[in-house]
């Protein structure tokens, strides 16, 4: 064997190393990416969980003070206005959360879209629409903009108290309605 063939033989397997390096980053890289796409969704569903749902349950005048303000923002008490109305504005910073992952890439267009039409029916109850008013004109306009064109292109979007009846303020549900 020459020295230049097994220069040759070198600079193949030299070659092919890295072809086997490169294949190698590229799934390492995929599964990376699924891992943070996957984490990153779960951030969303914990934050909303842990700002929405855990209190619903562990406090209930939470609940009620939500569904009253959906209904008409006069069915509030002073205190409870405002609690409303932080819990609307927390609402436009998950949105916003949402936007950026989807912007990122990190969340599906599924779900983008899906916290997107709730975060919309929140703002077409009664409630929802007077508190609109004062909370667009503070948060970033990228998530006012936003919103303002959904509620635009789809003005027959229902409310979230159309959506779920349970916070229909006003109606009572019985156990027959659920079973339906």
């Amino acid at each position: 064997m020459t020295l230049e063939s097994i220069y040759f033989i070198g600079q193949t397997l030299a070659v092919l190393a890295i072809l086997v390096s490169l294949l190698f980053l590229t799934f390492q890289t995929m599964q990376n990416t699924r891992a943070v796409r996957a984490s990153s969704l779960q951030e969303v569903l914990d934050g909303c969980r842990d700002r929405n749902f855990l209190p619903g349950f562990t406090t209930p005048d939470v609940l009620n003070i939500f569904a009253r303000g959906l209904a008409d923002l006069d069915l509030l008490d002073e205190d409870e206005g405002r609690r409303f109305c932080y819990y609307m504005f927390d609402q436009c910073f998950q949105m916003q959360e949402v936007m950026q992952l989807y912007q990122q890439k990190l969340i599906s267009q599924v779900d983008y879209d899906a916290w997107l039409y709730y975060t919309a029916s929140l703002f077409t109850s009664k409630g929802g629409k007077a508190t609109w008013t004062e909370i667009k004109m503070t948060i970033t306009p990228t998530i006012s903009d936003l919103i303002d064109e959904f509620l635009a292109d789809n003005p027959d979007h229902p409310s979230y108290s159309e959506l779920n009846r349970f916070f229909n303020f006003g109606t009572k549900v019985t156990a027959r309605d659920s079973q339906q």
